[in-house]
């Protein structure tokens, strides 16, 4: 019997206690969003720069385009800053320390990748399609920690002179348009910009390997500028792939181009074999030259290709004159001064 009260005593204890915690929670709420305002920096003097911290951290490499110049990519990313207006004491609200609100219900900067190839300006951690809402974590000294996962789609500047042994360089840049660097001040943060998973890992997937990711913390003093934060990534593609399928047959046919002279010249195929290695060259080279950007430089694959083109138009060529010649029924006397030499 007596065990009997006990375990009633426990349940209803903890269960008055979950009430009074949930009622510490509406009340707290309550509070601080009674008189916030939504649209307002949360500052205490308006001359008063609001520094906010944030945090790149890629996930997954998921495509490279060197034809649209873009890398889109899955990360992570982490924002921090102080609001003075969500300030309470823990010990008036059961010791409660933290909480998380929709971001919706309070301030939050206006961030989004400022080289994006979407149509619009749009900040990352607005409320999705499907209802669901980005929830930040507040703290009882006014920090607030935002987390969003997302996809995007960066805008790199693709350099094709040693294409396909190219390395690429990709530079996300976030910041805001609709405040100068009197009234934010954007840092990047060191610890949580690092790959989430192995380097190997990160861009396996799509065909390339990360050599370096960093952030750079850029400071601008010009007041009318607007803030940003620029991070770093330097991709090398890996090169099996193009090897097999682009080089190895031009060394192939380039190959098929010396044998040729190798050929009775009776049998009359060394121009036709010729022609058919030229076409099969053209087409890898165009098939190749579908899926590079345009660039003001020639990248090594291309001259490449046209030192192999150009042999087996010379091949073709000398094959023609060596043709004629056999076929031509001109007698020739060969000269005395030949004669001797070859008795020599």
């Amino acid at each position: 019997m007596s065990s009997t009260i006990v375990t009633v005593a426990i349940i209803l204890s903890a269960f008055f206690q979950g009430l009074q915690c949930a009622s510490f929670d509406r009340l707290l709420v309550e509070n601080l969003l009674k008189d916030y305002n939504t649209d307002v920096r949360p500052v205490e003097n308006t001359s008063q720069v609001l520094e906010i911290s944030l945090g790149l951290q890629p996930y997954r490499l998921l495509r490279v385009d060197v034809v649209e110049q873009l890398a889109r990519m899955s990360l992570w990313l982490r924002l921090t800053w102080q609001d003075r207006s969500l300030i309470w004491s823990p010990s008036q609200y059961g010791n409660l320390t933290r909480i998380n609100l929709p971001v919706d219900t309070i301030w939050t900067p206006p961030v989004g990748l400022l080289n994006s190839l979407e149509s619009r300006f749009a900040p990352l951690f607005e409320s999705s399609d499907d209802g669901l809402s980005v929830l930040a974590e507040i703290r009882y000294d006014g920090q607030i920690k935002i987390a969003v996962p997302t996809i995007l789609s960066i805008s790199c500047l693709m350099d094709m002179t040693m294409y396909p042994f190219d390395i690429q360089r990709c530079n996300p840049k976030f910041g805001t348009w609709a405040y100068t660097n009197k009234d934010l001040k954007f840092s990047a943060d060191v610890k949580s910009s690092i790959l989430a998973e192995s380097k190997e890992a990160f861009a396996s997937s799509a065909g390339w390997s990360v050599m370096e990711y960093r952030a750079v913390d850029q400071h601008d003093n010009d007041t009318n500028t607007s803030p940003s934060v620029t991070f770093t990534m330097q991709l090398r593609r890996h090169t099996t792939y193009y090897i097999v399928i682009l080089f190895l047959p031009c060394l192939s046919n380039a190959m098929l181009t010396l044998l040729v002279f190798l050929l009775p010249t009776e049998t009359g195929e060394r121009i036709g074999v010729g022609i058919n290695t030229l076409f099969i060259m053209w087409v890898n080279y165009l098939r190749a030259l579908n899926r590079m950007p345009k660039s003001p430089d020639l990248p090594v694959f291309c001259k490449f290709s046209y030192f192999v083109m150009f042999e087996c138009v010379c091949a073709i060529a000398v094959s023609c004159l060596l043709i004629s010649f056999y076929h031509m029924n001109v007698h020739i006397e060969m000269p005395d001064w030949v004669k001797v030499r070859c008795q020599r």
